[in-house]
């Protein structure tokens, strides 16, 4: 420490001391300063070693002054901000800054950080904070001046006068001060810069850049996620030797053919389809390379006899370590070819894979994984769907098409794909061999449940049974008692099967969406939903419960559960479960580590109440078990997906 900080701060120990001594006796006031300097010592460092501004009390300190006047709220907060950071700012390693804020404190104090990874993200905000600042055009020069005359020596980049600016001279002097901290920061090993509302503000980004400046900084660098509007990935690989993993967005890659060896790259996502040729060129040479994210890949002419491993010459004898291929495109109805090519023709040539991002499955998948793959371990399918009532607005997805893989990948831990069906004939019929699976987000739909009219009989037959035991019962109601007998064996058995997955945190059967566009109330579709009115009030049902779906009441055998000490995450939402106080009280104490229950909570239309009894339920749960949060799976899309797990 400075001598000038431990001079200020001794000069206080004399006002410290009269308003505690008279408390404390002197041994006390020794413990006290220990205590106090252990503290400093002990926690201070780690409780600062990771600071993400969406977390934890964050958001609340940033939403502190909302009811001053805009100017002084933000003046405020910068200054808590400021503050903190000139105090504990040494002590922060990682960085994630998704608060424009925040941002702005850090790109004007944040050169005393001794940062390792940096990550600034903004999704759907904008960068601009004050409105009404003059527009930057190639022909304000004195504007451009201005704004870059703010940062050090004139900034890191210098716009192309032919250049169509768009933004604020205040966007401009914010992408400045970002690179300008990336300068300063010595051994920066990581930054993300994600701005997918003003991809304008990345253009200015070159190859050349990476050769100026900053190229000495970069050196360090083994993480980059940039979306780039063009890169030459020749250019960039030789100028970041020990890059490891990088992110590039929509149509960055200028030029995918590498003639090089690059042995360092461990994670690669191109959010682009790749030609054939170019996949495995990739794939040749960067020979350490784990996890590959691509749009999709093609063939480049009809004519070509596939480009599979083993059926191209150029590609014989490449290493292919691949554990992680993430295919991020959407397929529909009329890419049946490309997943054929897919499934036939690159999965055979990569036997180490273990895991699997794909939008859609279709048959020839899952009969090509559990041949060539059995080493799989994650299974992910994205969920570009509106609901899963699927009639009229998407056409179904395949029923049992993956279950090979529950049947034949006694290594797979995580099988993710919520729009898939499987039916519990299958499940009984055929033993899964995962026995370790840790995630199940499937629909098990099929059962043999009885429709309300069918309910009504069986009701009626259990309730005059009571009285009567020798009853005759009609054909009817012969066929509606053997239909439930069925059900209730068909759920047994599945409830079973299920209960042997002991190793399971997240258990989720069905999830229902709302298109954002019928959000609006006075959307036709909101206004075809069904409403019906209680206690003075009127609520939406957003579609029934699919039909044939798995019920989850104590009846049905839900306490079969009670293995899943581990689960974390329970969801039915669109599932027809039959779920009621009895079983929420069960859950509540089945299932200690529960923290996420996806079916109680609130309709997403735009003004619209749920469910009165879902109202209820999730009130009762909120008593039993105050922990645990409610909360509708929003699907993030399968590159998303890919960037939680690979960064």
């Amino acid at each position: 420490m400075a001598k000038s900080s431990t001079s200020d701060r001794a000069l206080g120990l004399p006002e410290l001391l009269a308003q505690i001594a008279v408390h404390l006796s002197p041994p006390s006031l020794a413990v006290c300063a220990r205590v106090s300097h252990h503290w400093n010592d002990n926690f201070t460092p780690p409780l600062w070693h990771t600071i993400d501004d969406s977390l934890y009390f964050w958001p609340t300190l940033l939403h502190l002054y909302e009811h001053l006047d805009q100017v002084r709220q933000i003046r405020r907060v910068q200054d808590r901000i400021r503050h903190g950071l000139q105090k504990y700012g040494h002590h922060i390693r990682h960085l994630s800054v998704t608060n424009e804020d925040f941002a702005k404190v850090v790109s004007q104090d944040g050169a005393s950080l001794r940062l390792e990874s940096l990550s600034i993200v903004w999704s759907t905000r904008s960068f601009n904070w004050t409105d009404g600042l003059d527009m930057l055009t190639p022909d304000t020069l004195a504007v451009e001046k201005e704004a870059v005359a703010v940062v050090e020596k004139g900034g890191i980049l210098h716009p192309d006068a032919a250049f169509n600016w768009n933004f604020t001279k205040d966007d401009w002097v914010l992408i400045q001060k970002f690179w300008l901290l990336v300068f300063r920061v010595p051994g920066l090993r990581s930054f993300k810069f994600f701005v997918p509302e003003h991809r304008e503000l990345l253009k200015v980004i070159t190859p050349q850049f990476f050769r100026g400046p900053l190229a000495a900084q970069f050196r360090t660098l083994t993480s980059v996620q940039l979306d780039f509007e063009q890169l030459d990935l020749l250019d960039f690989l030789e100028t970041l030797p020990n890059l490891q993993h990088l992110y590039t967005g929509y149509d960055s890659i200028k030029d995918g053919t590498l003639k090089k060896v690059y042995p360092r790259l461990r994670t690669l996502v191109i959010d682009q389809t790749l030609s054939g040729t170019t996949f495995y060129n990739l794939l040749k040479h960067l020979p350490g390379l784990e996890h590959f994210g691509v749009g999709s890949v093609l063939k480049i002419l009809e004519h070509e006899n596939c480009y599979g491993y083993n059926n191209n010459n150029e590609n014989d004898g490449i290493p292919v370590q691949l554990r992680g291929l993430h295919l991020l495109d959407e397929f529909d109805e009329f890419d049946y070819d490309t997943m054929a090519d897919i499934a036939y023709d690159i999965l055979p040539g990569l036997p180490f894979l273990t895991e699997l991002t794909i939008d859609a499955v279709y048959p020839s998948l899952g009969f090509v994984l559990v041949t060539y793959c059995r080493q799989l371990e994650v299974f992910r399918c994205s969920e570009n769907i509106d609901s899963i009532h699927c009639d009229g607005i998407n056409e179904r997805r395949g029923i049992n098409v993956m279950s090979d893989l529950l049947e034949s990948c006694p290594r797979l831990r995580v099988f993710d794909a919520i729009t898939h069906e499987i039916i519990p004939n299958r499940i009984i019929r055929n033993p899964w061999v995962c026995k370790n699976l840790e995630v199940f987000r499937c629909q098990l739909t099929g059962f043999s449940r009885l429709d309300s009219d069918e309910e009504l009989v069986y009701k009626g037959v259990v309730q005059a049974m009571e009285s009567t035991r020798d009853m005759i019962l009609s054909e009817e109601q012969d066929e509606i008692c053997d239909q439930h007998q069925r059900c209730q064996t068909q759920h047994h058995q599945v409830y079973d099967r299920l209960a042997s997955l002991t190793e399971l945190r997240i258990l989720d059967l069905g999830h229902q969406l709302i298109n954002p566009e019928h959000r609006n109330n006075s959307d036709p579709y909101v206004e075809s939903l069904n409403r019906e009115s209680h206690a003075g009030r009127t609520y939406i049902h957003d579609n029934g419960p699919i039909f044939g779906s798995m019920e989850l009441s104590l009846p049905s055998g839900l306490a079969r559960l009670r293995t899943l000490k581990k689960l974390e995450v329970f969801g039915f939402t669109g599932v027809d479960h039959r779920i009621r106080e009895p079983e929420l009280e069960w859950m509540a104490k089945a299932w200690p580590h529960l923290e996420v229950m996806r079916g109680l909570c609130e309709g997403q239309i735009l003004g619209a109440v749920d469910c009165y009894v879902t109202s209820a339920l999730r009130r009762k749960m909120q008593k039993l078990r105050p922990d645990v949060r409610h909360e509708n799976f929003e699907p993030e899309g399968s590159t998303s997906v890919c960037l939680r797990r690979l960064f």
